[in-house]
C-alpha cells in the first residue's frame, strides 16, 4: 500500500493534488478497505484521503470560486482523467494519465452567491463513485442525496467539471441553518451565509 502524506497547517489548503494523488494511489494500488455485499455482490472499497480542511467559514469562502445554491436533480458515474492533455493535471498535479472514478450531481442551480454562472444547471464531481461491480466511497465524505437541496462551495478547473473544496465541508442543506456539517467541521450554513452577506 502506497504512503502518501499530506502537509500539515498552512499546507494543508494546497490545492486539491494531494487529495486527488492520494485517491489515485488508492484507487489504482487497491489500497482501502474492500467488503463484499452478499445479496448483489457489488464490491465496496472505503478510500482513506486527506483533504485539506478549513477552521473558519471565512477560510472555506475565500478558497471556493464559486458559491451556488441549488437542487440535486441527478446522480451518475463517471471515470476520468481529469488531466489537461499534453499538461500536468490540475487537480492531481500528475502528468500520467489516470482514470479515477467520479459521483456526477446534476444541479438545478437556484442562486449564485460567489462567482459567476447564468447556467441552469451545473454539474460537480466527487471522488468516489460506482465502477462495474465496484463501489468507491471517500471515508467521510457527505452524500448528496437526490432531491435535497444544498449550498455548495466549488473549485472550478478547464475542461471539467467543478469540485467540492473537500468531502466534509463544502455542501450544506438549505434547511438545516445551525447543524453542523460533519463530524469536526465547527462550521454552519448560518455561518457560510453569515461571510458571504
Amino acid at each position: 500500500m502506497p504512503k502518501i502524506s499530506a502537509a500539515r497547517g498552512t499546507e494543508m489548503k494546497k490545492s486539491f493534488s494531494i487529495v486527488m494523488l492520494v485517491i489515485a494511489g488508492c484507487v489504482l494500488g487497491a489500497c482501502g478497505k474492500t467488503v463484499t455485499e452478499p445479496e448483489n455482490e457489488k464490491m465496496i472499497t472505503v478510500i482513506h484521503a486527506e483533504y485539506p480542511s478549513y477552521d473558519t467559514a471565512q477560510e472555506l469562502v475565500d478558497e471556493a470560486d464559486l458559491v451556488f445554491s441549488g437542487t440535486i436533480e441527478s446522480v451518475s458515474y463517471e471515470v476520468l482523467d481529469v488531466r489537461a492533455e499534453g499538461e500536468k493535471d490540475s487537480v492531481t498535479d500528475l502528468d500520467q494519465s489516470y482514470n479515477i472514478p467520479y459521483t456526477i450531481y446534476k444541479v438545478r442551480v437556484d442562486g449564485v452567491y460567489k462567482g459567476s454562472s447564468e447556467e441552469i444547471y451545473i454539474h460537480i464531481k466527487c471522488p468516489g463513485g460506482e465502477v462495474d461491480d465496484n463501489q468507491y466511497i471517500v471515508e467521510g465524505a457527505v452524500i448528496l442525496q437526490e432531491g435535497e437541496r444544498y449550498l455548495l462551495l466549488t473549485k472550478t478547473f478547464e475542461n471539467t467539471y467543478p469540485s467540492l473544496l473537500n468531502a466534509a465541508q463544502s455542501a450544506y442543506r438549505m434547511n438545516e441553518s445551525n447543524v453542523l456539517n460533519g463530524e469536526n467541521s465547527g462550521i454552519t450554513l448560518s455561518d457560510i451565509l453569515d461571510v458571504l452577506q
